[in-house]
């Protein structure tokens, strides 16, 4: 493998991810339901997804990219659906007049979240790869859990 190559692989996983978010944005707004049972659903598919990101030591390496690819590519259409859900639950919880603060706020903390992301998992071993980024995927499940009762649409929003 060579860098040129590489980055070639990651953008096509990249472009898959997006076709697929593309598509599952149409799908999922005709079957109308919660934006909070959408995030907890994207989060619960994100965790299933890491299945496939871990480590097997497997001997043909065609099988261990066929698998890591796999499963690159469902945690990349989980988190864009985690990332939507999300930005849309912000812009509906807060009174109009402080909306654009706080999507300024929720688009700085995922930008910076992905940037630290890349960097964090820039220096994981393929043994700890799968089962910190399940963590992370765990924690934000947990905490969607324990708030989703006070997920509630602002009434200056609505």
């Amino acid at each position: 493998w060579s860098i040129a190559k590489s980055a070639c692989f990651v953008a096509v996983l990249m472009f898959i991810s997006g076709i697929f978010n593309l598509t599952l944005g149409k799908v999922l707004r005709c079957l109308s339901f919660s934006d909070v049972k959408g995030l907890m659903g994207a989060t619960c598919s994100a965790c299933v997804s890491c299945g496939f990101l871990f480590n097997f030591e497997l001997e043909h390496p065609t099988v261990k990219v066929s698998l890591l690819s796999m499963g690159l590519v469902l945690v990349l259409i989980s988190m864009g659906l985690v990332r939507a859900f999300g930005l849309s639950l912000c812009s509906k919880m807060v009174p109009p007049e402080t909306l654009n603060s706080v999507m300024t706020w929720a688009t700085m903390a995922m930008s910076l979240g992905r940037g630290g992301g890349s960097v964090v998992c820039s220096v994981l071993s393929p043994d700890s790869f799968a089962p910190v980024l399940l963590g992370l995927f765990m924690v934000s499940m947990l905490s969607t859990l324990a708030t989703r009762k006070f997920m509630k649409a602002d009434i200056k929003a609505s």
